[in-house]
């Protein structure tokens, strides 16, 4: 007989999955024959609902989910005149008939919310002894030694970093010294900009309470912060300054047992007041269990004597842990955001309830996640069927089976197809906020590190084996390839990815101690680091990876898909294991996607997969290209030409100014590309300005009339910038030109504002004035360009100055301190030119806050420009993807990069001002962030032959026409300075002459390459402060020009 259902597919079942409590489920099967169908449902008791016959030989039947959360197991009874016939659950969702059928299940749950924070964060486990040593790290070891006398386990400090870890036993394999090797509070607080730059929302530290031993998993006091780390205000400092960061802490809380040398036990009689070992009374004698032989015959965690059991469930030790001011509640009180508890097994289900209450009474967003290493719907532990999903118990479970099916998937012991059975199971079983919230984790303190499994080090190697083991380099190579793939999946699974503090950056070891080893500072592996900053930085600019629905399949044995999809947006991650390339095919041949992991552009029905790789796939919208967003209307066509306005012979927008326009329209050039104009900083650099909204008053001409009759309209559109920059100017002289952040504290501090301008008022009108002069004659100006056709290209400088207005006036959208200085500093890391890297000084934006408003600062910027000019080159690009940031007190050498606001920005540019004419200034060294940037906003990006000219030789028509080409910028040195250097014979007419032949829409010259002028005539040499901004054309060099110069 035929009969077929598939719990995953909704015409048979649906809703699909889990269901809240109430939910009516349709569910169906399909049976050609007439004979009577019975739904067999057990909740503990059995209920046969008879199915009603439809069309096409489908049966069906209504199921009401009980009100009480629990799990319902169905299967189906046919009678037939032969007999009783059972169809139970196979695999994939479908059936099969058998006579002992297996039951689908329907886990019907209590609905609950998770927590927003957990949800889109990246979760960062921190072993506390091996993170990072603060300054203070031997004042604190001295603080946790052991007073003399001391009786069980001792202290040891090691005072290399770099050492191995390991264990002193004894003859019956206990230890007796552990190593210390000073990690702290004050170190985790050393590397938060690390750890922000990996994208880190939330760090889950392993136990950070009073214990002997240096894992914590023994707790002596769990009211104390053992000293090793630092002290309770060092903790509170360390949850402050991290949310302020935007990082949570979650806490390890480990409740089924303590340690026998703790106060609540007090084997060694460490401590003054009697414990439950010892023929003293003890206020704890009725929280552990002992035997006939008392004291010795103690339960013990699986049968660890320095673990004893606690009776979880006893009044008095429930009220430690869970009452008004247990430990649930104090340690959130003081900052924490969360708990894990450790082997939620061990738990009974109403202790779990009364620590969930606990949790979300002290803090409604509280996240309380459990270590369950397998399907946390139907665990059974003890003999009992755990409720942990339900709803009124755990938030989430850690997600132990993603590690072991990814991990088994990628080593080839499972296929493609098995491991997305088991991730589909998963899917089925979880309620919504369970499975987007499951802890995705590939390696912990539990587990070797994810390296050595990876790269599939041999068993049976002794302890010291073990421990001087490395993985040779072929093997490394191989682990390290699977690792980044294994990433991939991690980052795009539904659930939150979790990294354990090291995997990044290439530790190996095999299980306890050898996988709790120091972080290699110094020594890590870079490329490794990037990619997971990449992923996590993607997990954050696309919401469909945190959001989306799943959907997993193996498409032949080796290579596994992942489909996710939320609003607009679609991912297919394409994962291949193996070691040959793999080719696939596609629905939709004429549709775009966008490769995130490469930034490539991808058509076509095949789709080709390197080896051991991923393609991660997105497009958003229904259109057939991948992005939605409009790119520009028109690129700067032809020729054009590149000189500030400072370079002309007179240096101002007087007639110099005109004539300039005048030569270069002779000279057929169709544009003209200027550097900032607004006033200029520090060296005189106009890219670090102290007023970004501002022009530079030295570029007005005295001699040229100005009509004032605009002038009260000018106030009133440009207010919203104008009044804090001509206050800034007046105070700023009124404080003897000093930086903002040492003036008087009413003007610093901006505290009464209406009182300040009342004060000033008639200071105030002459650099109001002197802003709306420049406007006029640069409006003059450009409309004689206009006239002329000849559009002008203006370059939007991404950093204010620390001494600006715009830091004066809007604090809150810089990353700045009490003081108003930066807390993160914008420059470049170390490289092949300048070896100890660039500080630039610029404070660095705090783009969090500015999404809040929806970048309105930036967007007044951008619309402000576009007033200005035809076409606007966005400076440092790469800065909206990610920026390098040096922290305070640090050098270039000390900074890392940190996640942009990335597409979010341009899209509500884009939602602001139309279609975007900004060319994109993207330069220097770029990673794929920068290239799925810029092809997803679709903006055209730059070449400079001294750099690019093989790429740019090799271009397409089609690359080359969405490029502006260039000969040199103001920051490179001349076309003939640089020819001369490289020991070239080749002219520098010949290079201007080939750019011209390309195939570039845009081709642009700065004009000393055009005059042919050497490196005399540089504009600016980047790492130098001073003598840069300084040159000139002469009248002479401006009538060559006029002749062609060297063209």
């Amino acid at each position: 007989m035929e009969l077929y259902h598939n719990a995953r597919k909704r015409e048979y079942r649906s809703p699909y999955g889990a269901v809240k409590t109430g939910t009516v489920v349709t569910i169906a099967l399909d049976m050609p024959e007439a004979y009577p169908v019975y739904l067999r449902l057990w909740t503990g008791t059995e209920t046969l609902i008879p199915m009603k016959k439809g069309a096409a030989g489908r049966f069906t039947a209504e199921v009401t989910a009980p009100e009480t959360p629990g799990l319902v197991w169905y299967y189906f009874r046919v009678d037939t005149p032969a007999g009783t016939i059972f169809y139970g659950k196979d695999t994939g969702g479908t059936g099969k008939c058998t006579d002992q059928p297996e039951s689908w299940q329907i886990t019907v749950y209590q609905e609950q919310k998770l927590p927003e924070w957990y949800r889109n964060a990246v979760v960062y486990q921190i072993f506390p002894d091996r993170f990072a040593r603060g300054a203070d790290w031997l004042r604190c070891q001295e603080n946790a030694a052991h007073p003399v006398g001391w009786k069980g386990t001792r202290r040891m400090v090691m005072q290399s970093w770099d050492d191995t870890p390991f264990y002193c036993r004894d003859e019956k394999n206990r230890v007796i010294r552990w190593p210390f090797f000073g990690g702290n509070f004050q170190g985790i607080l050393k590397k938060l900009p690390y750890l922000k730059s990996l994208g880190v929302g939330a760090i889950y530290l392993n136990p950070i309470f009073l214990a002997s031993s240096n894992h914590k998993y023994d707790t002596a006091d769990y009211l104390t912060i053992d000293p090793g780390f630092g002290t309770e205000e060092d903790f509170q400092n360390l949850c402050a300054q991290t949310k302020e960061m935007g990082i949570r802490v979650i806490l390890d809380g480990v409740f089924s047992h303590t340690g026998d040398d703790s106060i609540y036990f007090n084997r060694w009689g460490n401590y003054p007041q009697p414990g439950a070992y010892g023929d003293t009374p003890s206020p704890y004698d009725s929280w552990y269990r002992f035997g006939d032989q008392y004291p010795a015959g103690y339960e013990c965690w699986w049968g660890v004597d320095s673990l004893p059991d606690v009776e979880e469930m006893n009044p008095d030790y429930q009220k430690l842990i869970c009452g008004e001011n247990g430990v649930i509640r104090k340690w959130l009180h003081l900052g924490a955001s969360g708990w894990r508890l450790d082997v939620a097994d061990e738990l009974p289900d109403p202790f779990i309830a009364e620590i969930r209450n606990a949790c979300k009474t002290e803090r409604g967003d509280a996240l309380l996640l459990g270590e369950v290493w397998e399907d946390a719907s139907h665990k059974i532990s003890y003999d009992h069927l755990r409720e942990y999903l339900l709803g009124q118990e755990l938030d989430c479970t850690m997600h132990y089976p993603f590690r072991d099916g990814a991990v088994a998937f990628l080593l080839g012991k499972k296929t493609a197809g098995e491991f997305a059975e088991e991730m589909e199971s998963i899917r089925e079983n979880y309620p919504e906020t369970a499975l987007y919230g499951a802890l995705n984790l590939v390696g912990t303190h539990d587990t070797p590190r994810i390296l050595t499994v990876l790269g599939e080090a041999p068993d049976g190697l002794s302890e010291p084996e073990r421990e001087q083991y490395h993985l040779p380099a072929e093997q490394r190579r191989m682990a390290e390839q699977r690792l980044r793939l294994l990433d991939v999946l991690l980052f795009a699974f539904p659930g939150v990815p979790c990294v354990y503090y090291g995997d990044e950056a290439g530790m190996e070891g095999y299980a306890d101690p050898f996988n709790r080893g120091t972080f290699p500072w110094g020594r890590e592996n870079g490329d490794l680091q990037y990619h997971v900053r990449m992923l996590s930085h993607l997990r954050k600019e696309y919401p469909v990876l945190t959001h989306g629905t799943a959907r997993y399949s193996g498409i032949n044995d080796v290579v596994f898909l992942l489909e996710r999809r939320w609003k607009q947006e679609t991912v297919k991650l394409y994962v291949n294991r193996s070691w040959e390339t793999q080719n696939v095919f596609m629905d939709a041949a004429e549709e775009q996607w966008l490769d995130l992991l490469t930034g490539t552009v991808i058509s076509g029905e095949k789709l080709t997969i390197g080896p051991c790789s991923g393609i991660m796939l997105y497009r958003e919208g229904t259109k057939k290209s991948y992005s939605t967003l409009p790119g520009m209307v028109k690129k700067p066509q032809g020729k054009g030409i590149l000189c500030p306005l400072f370079s002309l012979p007179e240096g101002t927008m007087g007639q110099g100014a005109y004539d300039f326009l005048d030569v270069i329209h002779q000279a057929g050039y169709q544009s003209w590309m200027l550097l900032p104009l607004c006033p200029v900083g520090d060296g005189d650099s106009p890219y670090s300005s102290r007023g970004i909204f501002a022009g530079d008053p030295r570029y007005i001409d005295p001699d040229i009339p100005v009509d004032m009759t605009g002038y009260p309209e000018f106030c009133r559109e440009n207010a919203f910038w104008l009044e804090d920059y001509v206050l800034f100017t007046v105070l700023r002289r009124v404080n003897n030109d000093r930086p903002w952040q040492s003036w008087q504290p009413e003007h610093r501090d901006r505290t009464n504002l209406p009182a300040l301008k009342k004060q000033y008022a008639a200071e105030l009108e002459q650099p109001r004035q002197e802003q709306y002069r420049f406007l006029y004659q640069w409006n003059r100006l450009r409309a004689y360009a206009k006239s002329l056709g000849i559009a002008l290209i203006g370059d939007l400088p991404i950093y204010a100055a620390v001494d600006g207005a715009d830091t004066w006036a809007h604090r809150e959208l810089f990353q700045l301190d009490e003081t108003g200085y930066p807390t993160l500093r914008a420059g470049c890391p170390p490289d092949y030119f300048t070896p100890e890297g660039q500080d630039w000084g610029n404070p660095l934006y705090d783009w969090e806050r500015m999404a809040q408003d929806g970048y309105t600062w930036w967007t007044r910027r951008v619309r402000q420009a576009l007033l200005q000019f035809d076409y606007v080159r966005m400076d440092h690009f790469r800065g909206f993807a990610a920026y390098y940031a040096i922290p305070a007190d640090e050098t270039a050498k000390s900074g890392v990069w940190m996640k942009g606001p990335g597409v979010a920005l341009f899209r509500s540019l884009a939602q602001e001002l139309g279609q975007l004419p900004i060319l994109a200034e993207d330069l220097g060294a770029l990673d794929s962030q920068v290239t799925v940037l810029l092809r997803h906003t679709g903006l055209p990006g730059m070449n400079v032959w001294q750099f690019n000219a093989r790429e740019m030789a090799e271009m397409t028509p089609e690359e080359a026409g969405n490029r502006v080409f260039f000969s040199g910028t103001h920051d490179n040195q001349t076309l003939k300075g640089f020819l001369e250097t490289q020991g070239s014979d080749t002219a520098p007419e010949e290079i201007l002459k080939e750019l011209l032949h390309s195939h570039a829409a845009t081709v642009i010259f700065p004009v000393q390459d055009v005059l042919g002028l050497g490196d005399e005539a540089r504009i600016n040499v980047p790492g130098v402060p001073t003598g840069n901004w300084k040159w000139r054309m002469t009248s002479a060099q401006l009538e060559q020009l006029r002749m062609g110069g060297i063209l």
